[in-house]
């Protein structure tokens, strides 16, 4: 009998945008529209680095990490920067995690170690296409 692979959606995905109306957009999307229930959501970079590095317990390591480019403190390009550099100081393989940056300028100068830009506003099909093209796959 032939496997079957479906998309796990159980792992926790990472938004990370200091508009609180993007914000509520991306994970209103992603729960109601992908179905993945388990989103955190924090308002910029420094909170994501908190999230990711700082946490005490048991916190599960996100299966995506979804960020706006241009925010307060620590932009989403700093953030990549800072994923993709701090291989052995966290927990988890955090250097391998897909990202998908979006921003609302496509003019932007775009940092490297994305996996897929989305530009704002939203298009609800090709953010769809990007999530469930970057999360993992479990055989069934």
């Amino acid at each position: 009998m032939l496997e079957q692979q479906k998309l796990d959606k159980s792992g926790v995905i990472l938004v990370v945008d200091d508009d609180d109306d993007n914000r509520d957009v991306v994970t209103t999307i992603l729960r109601e529209h992908i179905s993945c229930p388990n989103v955190v959501a924090v308002k910029d970079g420094q909170e994501a680095i908190e999230f990711l590095f700082l946490a005490k317990g048991e916190v599960q390591p996100p299966a995506l990490i979804i960020t706006d480019l241009r925010m307060p403190r620590v932009d989403g390009g700093q953030l990549i920067e800072m994923i993709r550099a701090r291989r052995d100081h966290c927990r988890y393989d955090i250097a391998s995690l897909p990202i998908i940056l979006m921003t609302g300028t496509p003019g932007d100068v775009l940092p490297i170690g994305f996996n897929h830009l989305i530009l704002k506003p939203l298009d609800i099909e090709r953010f769809t296409r990007a999530v469930e093209s970057l999360l993992p796959y479990q055989v069934s």
